[in-house]
């Protein structure tokens, strides 16, 4: 299939397999080799891009997915042969030993300045804990990032430390002759096909050349008509291309959802907050996207992966995945939501998170059917808390994670619980008799030794009955209690 997309400020044209990955297409096919590869599952950030701005790892990028969209590379960083601020600080700072790990690090510091220019330390450190340096040399690199940001402070005149390099007229800098002319540059700069071309695709039978991106929920619902169980759905991607790297998945037709608008609503309304499943981690955990009173969805969000895997992964994704580790299911069960289901016909229909998670890896979707959202109700007096333990403070998967919810009375004294916890079973594990010893609390006196102990010990005896010894038994047996009073102490805040 031809794919057209603006790379490091110019348009070009090129040809591709659905099942190609951005970073195959850049290093191979366009002779771009700052991009690195390193482990090809998204935790070392060597083949850091940034895709419309945002840091993303193009081992985990489809090439099609990039269709209409603008992807910079270290390649188009600097301009006119002067380099970058972000670059010149990597320098000045000594930041570069063997220089594999360089592009992806800089290319990663340069999304979290556009986003916040002037990060502190522990931000950036966040920023960049998607890129692992082999040398270690992260305290250098800490102070390239600060130094780039205080020379953007201060008007340095040594590059750009914000978003992809633009034009005076803040469009792209250039156009190749292999692009189409006489139109903009940028995402809309590649018309999407209409609904009757979509049409025609269902009626030959076969998506062409196995691939489908529908650009609206009707596009959407012409393809679901037409797929069936050798095709598969995608949208941030961050788990199925692994599995369709390693082999475990191998589609003969692939329906792209990430160009969806209607997927990625979010919207705070009277009596529930409605959050779209096309909405990514990085949207979700934003200061001030669902508000305080939402508060467990937007830390949890904010704990799953890097900020790579956060600008790709999404919460439907996520959900429908059915992974026993999600860091949102526990969450989504804890508040209560119901999961809105699309389908071929048009038709929607809500089930609650827990009937929809049917094990590890199952869900209650049917196959022409996608999940479309998340309506989770707004109840006064509502707070909650998210709690993550891995081996890792980021990057990692969730050995034990637990969302708890609380309704309080005009007392402020707990009225209900809701208690769920991750990585314990093959769905997130609710023990009611662990939420009996906080009903009737104030707020204040909801922690302390006894409590913690008498909300734990249901979750203590499930880990010693039902967990092998060497799924950590007796590593969780000991964090449950740590889990739990973070938990108990967060909650009061």
């Amino acid at each position: 299939m031809n794919i057209c997309f603006i790379l490091n400020g110019e348009r070009i044209n090129v040809k591709t397999g659905k099942d190609r990955r951005l970073i195959d297409l850049l290093r191979e096919d366009l002779n771009l080799t700052g991009t690195k590869e390193g482990c090809a599952i998204g935790e070392c950030g060597a083949c850091t891009v940034l895709l419309d701005g945002h840091a993303v790892n193009s081992c985990l990028v489809l090439a099609a997915q990039v269709d209409g969209h603008e992807v910079q590379t270290i390649e188009g960083l600097a301009k006119a042969g002067k380099l970058d601020a972000i670059q010149q600080a990597f320098i000045d700072c000594h930041a570069v030993q063997c220089g594999y790990c360089t592009p992806g690090m800089i290319l990663a510091a340069k999304s979290l300045l556009s986003a916040k220019p002037s990060p502190c330390e522990e931000e950036i450190r966040s920023g960049i804990a998607g890129n692992i340096c082999r040398c270690s040399g992260y305290e250098q690199i800490i102070a390239a990032v600060a130094r780039a940001a205080k020379g953007a402070d201060e008007g340095s005149s040594g590059g750009s430390v914000g978003g992809p390099n633009r034009g005076s007229d803040g469009g792209s800098s250039g156009e190749s002759s292999g692009g189409p002319a006489g139109k903009p540059a940028g995402r809309s700069s590649v018309s999407r096909a209409g609904v009757a071309d979509f049409r025609a695709k269902e009626e030959a039978g076969r998506p062409e050349e196995g691939w489908m991106k529908p650009a609206s929920l009707e596009q959407l619902r012409v393809c679901l008509a037409g797929k069936d169980k050798d095709t598969v759905l995608i949208s941030g991607g961050t788990d199925l291309i692994v599995s369709m790297r390693q082999g475990g998945t191998k589609p003969a037709a692939i329906i792209d959802l990430s160009d969806v608008m209607e997927l990625k609503e979010l919207k705070l309304m009277e009596d529930r907050l409605y959050v779209g499943a096309g909405l990514s981690f990085g949207e979700l955990g934003m200061p001030g996207a669902v508000g305080d009173e939402f508060r467990a969805l937007a830390v949890a969000a904010s704990q799953v992966g890097s900020a790579q895997i956060r600008n790709r992964g999404t919460i439907g994704g996520n959900a429908a995945n059915a992974s026993p580790a999600s860091d949102m299911l526990p969450v989504l069960a804890a508040f209560d939501a119901d999961v809105l289901l699309f389908d071929h016909l048009g038709q929607e229909r809500s089930l609650p998170v827990m009937e929809f998670i049917l094990g590890s890896n199952q869900t209650a979707l049917k196959d022409k059917e996608c999940v479309r959202g998340f309506s989770i109700p707004r109840v006064e007096g509502r707070k909650s808390c998210f709690v993550k333990l891995g081996n890792r403070r980021q990057v990692a998967t969730a050995q034990i994670s637990a969302a708890l919810v609380v309704d309080l009375g005009s007392d402020r004294r707990i009225i209900s619980t809701r208690l769920f916890f991750g990585a314990l079973a093959p769905r997130p594990l609710r023990l009611t008799d662990a939420e009996a010893p906080l009903r009737g609390l104030p707020l204040e006196e909801c922690s302390g030794f006894e409590v913690c102990r008498q909300v734990a010990a249901p979750y203590s005896d499930y880990i010693a009955r039902h967990t092998p010894v060497e799924f950590d038994r007796d590593y969780k047996l000991k964090a449950i209690y740590g889990v739990v009073e973070d938990l108990l102490e967060q909650i009061k805040t």
